[in-house]
């Protein structure tokens, strides 16, 4: 009896432990975003025009991420709820949509939107 009983406690925190955990891996938004251009006052020019090295945003399936701008990168944290993607690297907060294919994040302290392609992406024929 005692042997059953250890059995099925098992089996019930093996079941619980591997319920909790989110299947992430799944996540169409986890990879590595790289620039591809830069919004501001109408305007659509080349990431380089504002950043000679370049930006991208690593998103990692554990909830971290890694944010590149300039060639000076801050490590950090996001999220997603009600399709915005939260991102908080260094002291900066940040919200992003992702709309085909394309991670658009506004940067008010720079007046500028950094339009983000994923980098994995496969190119369409």
């Amino acid at each position: 009896m005692k042997k059953a009983l250890w059995l099925l406690t098992a089996i019930v925190v093996l079941l619980c432990a591997t319920a909790s955990c989110k299947n992430d891996h799944n996540d169409p938004n986890i990879g590595k975003w790289t620039a591809v251009s830069i919004s501001a006052l109408g305007l659509t020019v080349e990431v380089d025009a504002a950043f000679q090295y370049g930006a991208s945003l690593e998103l990692k399936s554990n909830g971290k991420c890694t944010l590149t701008i300039d060639g000076d990168s801050a490590a950090g944290q996001w999220s997603m709820a009600d399709d915005v993607l939260m991102i908080t690297a260094g002291d900066e907060s940040y919200t992003a949509t992702v709309e085909d294919d394309i991670l658009t994040m506004p940067m008010p302290l720079l007046a500028l939107d950094v339009n983000f392609e994923k980098q994995d992406r496969v190119a369409s024929p």
